[in-house]
């Protein structure tokens, strides 16, 4: 049986969070060198909370964990990049939202995806300075993404619908982000 290390640092993207009892936040985040990861964020939705402004959805951050019985616990946070323009402009937010939705759903937990890391680190930061191409890097993510994942051919080209069926195909269902999406266009 291999050695887990009991606590640990690591980088990664806040892909979802989710309020858990009354103070605490239940944080999905994507990580290079160790997947997808479940932690616990305690006392984050306190007001005097230092972690609360660095655990914000799409943020990039550096986080120190101490694995738990039931859930693994965020002890520090610190901000390493904050894409404004993910947060502030509508289309640009729907489709990032698009883009860590297709990760959650996709990516299995504890499961290592360095390729995916970075192309979700490229496309945050292509999405970032490009607004007005929200489209097109959304598409070309989802595509680069389901070839990495093994769910589309190389070479294979779809755009709009085609690919949006497709992903309804792989995924089983819809994404929520889809209507986010239908209504910013």
């Amino acid at each position: 049986m291999g050695y887990r290390a009991r606590s640990y640092k690591t980088e990664g993207f806040i892909l979802k969070k989710k309020n858990y009892g009354e103070a605490d936040r239940i944080i999905t985040i994507f990580t290079k060198y160790h997947g997808k990861l479940v932690v616990l964020a305690k006392g984050i939705r306190k007001i005097t909370s230092r972690k609360s402004p660095h655990m914000e959805v799409f943020n990039k951050v550096s986080l120190y964990i101490v694995s738990g019985k039931t859930f693994s616990i965020v002890t520090e946070a610190q901000t390493v990049e904050t894409y404004p323009c993910l947060k502030t402009n509508l289309p640009v937010v729907a489709h990032a939202y698009h883009l860590v939705e297709l990760v959650d759903k996709l990516c299995a937990e504890k499961e290592v995806y360095p390729s995916v890391f970075y192309l979700l680190e490229r496309s945050f930061k292509d999405l970032d300075k490009n607004p007005e191409l929200a489209q097109a890097i959304s598409e070309q993510f989802s595509l680069s993404f389901l070839r990495e994942m093994g769910y589309l051919a190389p070479g294979k080209i779809m755009t709009g619908d085609e690919l949006e069926n497709y992903l309804r195909g792989v995924l089983e269902r819809n994404l929520s982000s889809s209507s986010l999406l239908t209504r910013v266009s």
